[in-house]
């Protein structure tokens, strides 16, 4: 039935994300930003524990010992905690947009921002989860963090193939023309 089949491939996702994650290992420091929780939030919007971390085995420099979800955090604990990488909600990027020109002289010093390294991801829980989106983050996740591992995994057809299965069309073009996106 659709609701096995689409268990299935996320067993398959899961299998295929940890096959290229083999020898693999990394001590980046990754901060996922802008994380919309009761409202959108700017880059100070944060979440502890959160799973795709968890699975992919990184370094979420905002887990807290006794959070397990969303909370706001501000600007200096960004800096203390200077990520290398930062993942954003590309719903708030004006929110973020903003929030660095407003702090332009903090996040010179926060190794992400100065490497290049903030990128825009489609909102895994937003108004409900949105599983196809999750698995997607995971691959882009993975593959910005490890290219070499992914080298053989074009974004864009893995994205188009999750959709498929899981929303029964290719909608990365009409989700990208909505401004939501991967980048």
């Amino acid at each position: 039935n659709q609701s096995q089949s689409c268990i299935n491939f996320i067993k398959e996702c899961e299998k295929d994300i940890n096959n290229h994650l083999y020898n693999t290992n990394t001590n980046a420091k990754i901060y996922r930003g802008a994380v919309n929780n009761k409202g959108s939030k700017g880059i100070t919007g944060t979440i502890s524990n959160y799973c795709i971390y968890k699975s992919l085995n990184l370094n979420n420099v905002a887990n807290q010992e006794n959070i397990f979800s969303g909370y706001d955090t501000n600007i200096e604990q960004i800096l203390n905690w200077n990520p290398d990488f930062i993942f954003v909600d590309c719903t708030n990027k004006q929110k973020v947009d903003s929030d660095i020109f407003q702090n332009k002289e903090i996040f010179e010093k926060i190794n992400a921002y100065k490497n290049n390294h903030i990128h825009y991801v489609a909102p895994f829980n937003y108004n409900g989860t949105n599983i196809e989106y999750g698995i997607c983050e995971m691959y882009f996740t993975a593959k910005t963090l490890f290219p070499e591992s992914f080298k053989d995994i074009d974004l864009n057809i893995k994205f188009n193939e999750i959709f498929n299965k899981i929303d029964g069309k290719e909608i990365l073009q009409e989700l990208t023309e909505k401004g939501i996106y991967f980048d």
